[in-house]
């Protein structure tokens, strides 16, 4: 698919709204600059398979390391082959900036930022739009534990 967006600093940036957090589960939105569609998830480990194949699909940032897949040496017989979609350009427009800015989440809303994707895990920052500050994670483990920390303490 081709793409008519530059991948950024800024316009990598993923604004994260949590619109429930009960029991553990937590669900909501993502909004960013590289989404043409708000991105719903319906609990945080959904939204890390999604953001990841979001960041494989716009190689932004990139994998320093491929994922591992097996496949057969064996070839298939044609009636189990997939067929291929052809190529199209995605008219639709990407978010604006006020749009991403405007999004807020119902529990929290913060904004994540994946800096690198090193040893086949996310290395970025998150900040929690409260006032305090950003943090630091080192890897998608990290980053959870975060998530879970600070809705505890919403």
């Amino acid at each position: 698919m081709k793409s008519n967006l530059c991948l950024n600093y800024n316009s990598a940036k993923l604004r994260i709204c949590v619109d429930s957090a009960e029991n553990s589960i937590v669900s909501g939105r993502v909004y960013s600059m590289r989404l043409k569609d708000v991105l719903l998830f319906p609990d945080l480990n959904s939204l890390v398979l999604r953001l990841d194949r979001l960041m494989d699909e716009q190689k932004y940032p990139q994998a320093f390391q491929r994922k591992r897949t097996f496949r057969t040496a064996v070839p298939l017989p044609k009636r189990h082959r997939r067929i291929a979609a052809p190529e199209t350009e995605d008219e639709r427009p990407y978010m604006d900036e006020e749009t991403v800015a405007r999004a807020a989440g119902e529990k929290a809303t913060f904004v994540l930022q994946v800096l690198s994707r090193q040893n086949t895990n996310w290395q970025g920052y998150i900040d929690f739009l409260d006032g305090n500050g950003g943090r630091e994670f080192e890897s998608e483990l990290g980053f959870l534990t975060l998530v879970n920390d600070f809705l505890r303490g919403a």
